[in-house]
């Protein structure tokens, strides 16, 4: 099953931007604008059969906010590995997401190579938790934007 990584990002630029690193380096993409839609992405993933890998978000979004996100993913029974990116990395909100598991909290803007490096690294550490049955298939390291 190949790597399927939710990007939730209300503002279109970065979405779009994010989706093109991802998927030039082999990952399958699932874009949303907003948690709304992000939620409706992942239900959707899981019933298709290729469900969520990685869940890569925005902390502060219109509607539902990353934090909200990731409750409502976990209700829904989808828990998986988050990086959270945030122009407003304050303690408080950090301890929030710290609370939630997530795993990585990148401040705003960051550089391209510095996502790769985080995602890329957790999806390997899912692979290695899930041992011998790990069925993800991770791209070749080195492929796309390097």
């Amino acid at each position: 099953m190949p790597v399927n990584i939710l990007i939730a990002e209300d503002e279109k630029h970065a979405r779009q931007t994010l989706s093109i690193i991802f998927r030039a380096r082999g990952y399958r993409v699932t874009a949303a604008a907003s948690g709304e839609e992000a939620i409706a992405g992942a239900i959707a993933c899981r019933d298709a059969g290729e469900p969520v890998t990685l869940l890569l978000t925005d902390v502060i979004m219109p509607g539902i906010s990353g934090v909200g996100l990731i409750d409502r993913l976990r209700k829904e029974g989808i828990d998986l590995p988050v990086v959270c990116l945030t122009g407003f990395g304050d303690r408080p909100l950090k301890a929030k997401l710290r609370d939630r598991n997530c795993r990585e909290i990148v401040d705003k803007p960051c550089r391209p190579e510095i996502l790769i490096e985080i995602v890329e690294r957790l999806i390997e550490e899912e692979a290695a938790a899930w041992g011998e049955n790990c069925s993800v298939s991770v791209p070749q390291a080195g492929k796309g934007l390097d």
